[in-house]
């Protein structure tokens, strides 16, 4: 039972809606690999998961050791890549769980390495190839070195090679990038002897269409229902998350009455004050302050004063009806209002995906599938 009524509804019907989205402008020759990282941008990962996994998504990718080791706990037991840096301490656990690391330094291999020979099986691995976003990625002239390092590794498998777009904006930028993610792979497919899996596309990459065919696609926000303004009206995306909470109290307060900490809003001349059980230890963003809006009664009523830990105050003044109890929409749709996360960001001048990931933990987040509710929620 939830005792509290903020809660963030996962709609598992519009997440397989999106996935066949992105499977019919993937092709059939492209494998897709979606990103659950950051607790499923937020949404919840092992719901998410699951739900891919049951979908016929080929892979599943996440950033850190300890979420593919969280996927192994609740069962999923299909290709899991590793993105993010993995540290060399972890190589035995990634190893004996048969997670996918991706590699970008000498130290992580040799760890993978002997962790493989004392488990008794190959670890297979992707290379990160740096073309030009400047973070992970192997330097091409330091691939010479690694070639040569992988060869004298015998249980380590290099299956796969993998880089990312610094722009897809950028497209002249873009196709460099691909040029030499392209020359590096043929050269490395050349140098062991086999045919390597390739990865670049995120989201923009497979809207802009610079994927190849073959290549395994990495779809991130698309799958949650975005696009970053990328060709939205091209696409049938739906949100698949809606943040709710319930008004907790009503007051009327007297004009000039100040409301919230340091008293930044005054209250006007007809003013009532809806109490919400929201705060920014809930990711209610503190840059929404002055620029936000909920639903009530089907009404936008904008948020005001400060946000606290635990309490936001919305006027609604203007919705006579509003009462204790009645439904609040952050993120989602009501009536026929709507608040989309890209709203949200737009006014937070953020993007949404810090909108999505930053709702924190202590939000259930419950997954409903054909308009029945699954489980009791998680976090």
């Amino acid at each position: 039972m939830f005792y509290r009524p903020t809660v963030a509804f996962i709609n598992l019907d519009h997440l397989l809606h999106n996935f066949r989205v992105i499977r019919r402008l993937a092709g059939p020759h492209s494998p897709l690999a979606p990103v659950v990282k950051s607790n499923a941008y937020g949404h919840g990962i092992i719901p998410i998961a699951q739900e891919l996994n049951r979908a016929g998504a080929e892979w599943l990718a996440v950033s850190l050791t300890e979420e593919g080791l969280e996927l192994r706990r609740h069962g999923i037991i299909g290709p899991v890549l590793i993105l993010g840096g993995c540290y060399p301490d972890q190589a035995e656990e990634i190893v004996s769980s048969s997670l996918t690391p991706v590699v970008t330094t000498a130290e992580l291999a040799r760890t993978l390495n002997e962790a493989a020979r004392m488990i008794g099986r190959p670890v297979p691995i992707h290379l990160k190839m740096e073309t030009g976003l400047g973070r992970l990625g192997i330097l091409p002239k330091d691939l010479p070195f690694f070639i040569q390092y992988l060869k004298e590794m015998p249980f380590i498998l290099l299956e796969g090679i993998c880089t990312s777009f610094s722009s897809v904006d950028d497209l002249k930028m873009a196709k460099e990038q691909i040029d030499v993610f392209e020359r590096t792979a043929e050269d490395l497919s050349r140098e062991f002897g086999r045919p390597l899996i390739r990865h670049i596309a995120h989201t923009g990459g497979l809207l802009r269409g610079l994927n190849r065919p073959g290549w395994v696609i990495r779809p991130g926000i698309m799958l949650y229902g975005y696009t970053r303004g990328l060709a939205e009206a091209q696409v049938d995306l739906k949100p698949v998350l809606t943040w709710r909470t319930e008004i907790y109290k009503v007051q009327a307060f007297p004009e000039g009455y100040p409301i919230g900490y340091s008293g930044l809003y005054r209250a006007t001349k007809g003013s009532r004050i809806a109490l919400l059980p929201i705060g920014y230890s809930d990711g209610l963003l503190r840059s929404y302050m002055g620029a936000g809006e909920v639903l009530i009664c089907g009404k936008r009523a904008p948020l005001v004063g400060r946000f606290s830990m635990d309490w936001t105050m919305a006027e609604i003044g203007h919705i006579p009806g509003a009462k204790a109890g009645d439904e609040v929409i952050l993120l989602g749709t009501q009536g026929r209002e709507h608040i989309s996360a890209e709203e949200m960001a737009a006014r937070a001048k953020t993007i949404v995906d810090e909108v999505l990931v930053s709702i924190a933990g202590r939000v259930p987040r419950i997954p409903r599938k054909d308009g029945i509710i699954l489980g009791e929620g998680n976090r």
